[in-house]
């Protein structure tokens, strides 16, 4: 049974990243919107949202009169603090699903993995106070990874100095990384894969000065080259976009207020 789930997973994941964020927008957004409807007086909603307009037409004709204009701005607040009181108990029902659905997103559509053959960096981040010379500091792997090549540059002075190496690993497999300098030894796992998985890229280190080892996955663009407006959304904005759309088609479909 687990083994036909995982297969119907990563036969899920193989539709490509657009489509599966487009899939679990459109189902997220139909169960939370049919949870909300079935949540709330949507009678009385409606009803808030007609008297808002109301209100609105009102504090539009009476701009010139402050006092009226406060008078209809804390009735607004109070039907908008009507309407937060019918949509809190639906929150409770789709909250925590929602924050465990962002954390698997993130962990598995933010970035692209590392494929055998494939060249990716290791950046190690050298705090400013390292008392020894950094061009010396060392990377070794188990299994051993091909062509290591060193390069070092600086950056920002109140952070310290990059170390970078760029790498191949030959085959499938986790592979552990050992740097080490003067005053430390740290060590870091990378995945090394064809399927759509890949390990946390950044590692924070603490009590060291080694302070982070960040790995060169590429961030996940779910429209490839395509841009909006010379933006190119990662997993989170086109879910957002996604969803906003589903959203609306759905409510109007199933006359939610």
């Amino acid at each position: 049974m687990v083994n036909v789930f995982i297969s119907m997973y990563d036969s899920f994941l193989m539709l490509g990243y657009f489509w599966v964020i487009l899939i679990i927008s459109i189902v997220i957004t139909l169960l939370t919107t049919v949870i909300y409807k079935y949540t709330t007086d949507q009678k009385r909603l409606k009803e808030i949202k007609k008297e808002m307009k109301i209100l609105q037409e009102k504090q539009k004709k009476n701009r010139d009169d402050p006092k009226k204009v406060n008078a209809i701005t804390k009735e607004m607040f109070g039907k908008n603090a009507e309407m937060m009181k019918q949509s809190f108990k639906s929150m409770l029902y789709t909250f925590l699903p929602l924050i465990l659905l962002f954390s698997w997103m993130s962990a598995t559509m933010a970035f692209q993995p590392i494929m055998p053959g494939e060249n990716f960096t290791v950046t190690a981040l050298i705090s400013q106070n390292y008392p020894g010379n950094v061009s010396e500091i060392k990377l070794a792997s188990i299994p051993p990874i091909a062509g290591q090549k060193n390069e070092t540059h600086n950056v920002n002075s109140s952070k310290g100095t990059e170390v970078q190496w760029i790498l191949t690993a030959p085959q499938n497999g986790t592979y552990t990384i050992l740097i080490e300098g003067a005053t430390f030894k740290q060590t870091k796992e990378i995945l090394i894969t064809t399927e759509k998985k890949y390990l946390n890229p950044l590692t924070l280190y603490k009590d060291s000065q080694l302070l982070s080892v960040v790995v060169g996955n590429k961030p996940v663009h779910p429209l490839g080259e395509t841009s909006i407006l010379g933006w190119k959304p990662g997993w989170l904005g086109m879910y957002i976009i996604l969803s906003l759309v589903s959203s609306l088609l759905i409510r109007k479909l199933l006359d939610v207020a």
